[in-house]
């Protein structure tokens, strides 16, 4: 999905990778996500605001300066897009020390569930979720094997 040469424009610096496993991006999605349903998970960055603005010319309640008058309060880098398997599972790299989120995409490329807060990974950390707004309190379930 990404390619691990990739230089930051702003610093020159190569960027630094950590890897995600995902088990199964159903739970906690379905019923309202039929399965088969999500094709692509799409790595986005929340870019940060370097410029400020006078109190006085500030609108649509805290955002300075204004980037939309909806609900988009930062500008959004999309990193890439990771294949999910029929299994809903997926592995795929995202840059380390960025605030990042997900977004699960149908085949049309229509986001059917937008993850609702941020990770930050260290350079090399590999960190496994369970599934797409699943429970922190639950455990996936064992696999059963069909023989």
């Amino acid at each position: 999905m990404l390619a691990p040469q990739v230089v930051d424009a702003a610093s020159g610096s190569e960027i630094a990778w950590a890897t995600v496993v995902l088990q199964d991006v159903y739970r906690g999605l379905e019923p309202e996500v039929k399965r088969g349903e999500v094709k692509e998970i799409c790595v986005v960055e929340e870019m940060r605001k370097a410029v400020r603005t006078d109190v006085k010319n500030r609108a649509f309640g805290f955002q300075f300066p204004v980037i939309s008058c909806g609900a988009t309060y930062a500008g959004k880098l999309v990193w890439g897009y990771a294949d999910v398997a029929e299994d809903g599972s997926a592995c795929f790299q995202v840059p380390a020390g960025r605030p990042i989120y997900f977004l699960a995409l149908d085949a049309e490329g229509r986001a059917v569930q937008r993850m609702r807060t941020f990770t930050h990974l260290m350079p090399g950390e590999n960190q496994g979720c369970v599934g797409c707004h699943e429970p922190r309190t639950r455990a996936r379930q064992p696999a059963v094997a069909t023989s």
